[in-house]
């Protein structure tokens, strides 16, 4: 819990400190809903960044990553220790709890155009959980449980519309990456 603490910690300080300069670079905030990957559940991210990044046409961003596994994907009544005797089959590797990480963003403006195209790198930890089943009381045990970081890389397309003469930009992208799957999320930009 402590490492899943401290990486969140550490992705809040990253958006914080590009959301502050964001401010002066015509920068964005959106939020992201997906689904997919290897993780196989809902996502949630909240990301922050630059389209005009040092007056060129590039864009860089962070977003914070919540992937939910549940707390009931375990078998009820499974013991928390490992299994007491050499007789037991492993059912296999459960993600447990709040998987919470970090995804860094960059790209290119396409010709000049509102589009842009980035890749994705990042990192998110989850609890694993090594499940075992006695073969004498068919009762199910916790064999390990350790914090375990997955690698996050993928694409990016985003596109940054202004609605009407209002001078309010949208930000609309679809993330693809191979831990949250896809991401569509939707903000404003300045």
């Amino acid at each position: 819990m402590k490492k899943n603490t401290s990486i969140t910690l550490f992705g809040i300080l990253i958006l914080l400190v590009l959301g502050g300069a964001t401010s002066a670079l015509g920068g964005y905030y959106s939020i992201g809903v997906g689904n997919g990957g290897t993780a196989k559940k809902k996502n949630f991210s909240l990301e922050a960044g630059s389209s005009s990044f040092k007056n060129k046409s590039l864009l860089i961003a962070v977003a914070l990553t919540i992937i939910d596994h549940g707390d009931d994907n375990i078998p009820p009544e499974t013991f928390p220790n490992a299994c007491p005797n050499d007789d037991h089959t492993y059912v296999g590797k459960i993600w447990e709890g709040i998987e919470g990480g970090f995804v860094l963003k960059a790209g290119k403006r396409w010709n000049g155009s509102n589009t842009y195209f980035s890749l994705l790198g990042g990192v998110t930890q989850v609890n694993e959980i090594r499940l075992t089943q006695s073969n004498t009381t068919e009762k199910y045990y916790t064999q390990s449980s350790e914090k375990k970081l997955k690698g996050l890389g993928g694409i990016s397309v985003g596109y940054f519309p202004e609605i009407l003469d209002w001078k309010l930009k949208l930000t609309i992208q679809i993330d693809y990456d191979n831990r949250r799957g896809i991401t569509g999320a939707i903000g404003w930009c300045w």
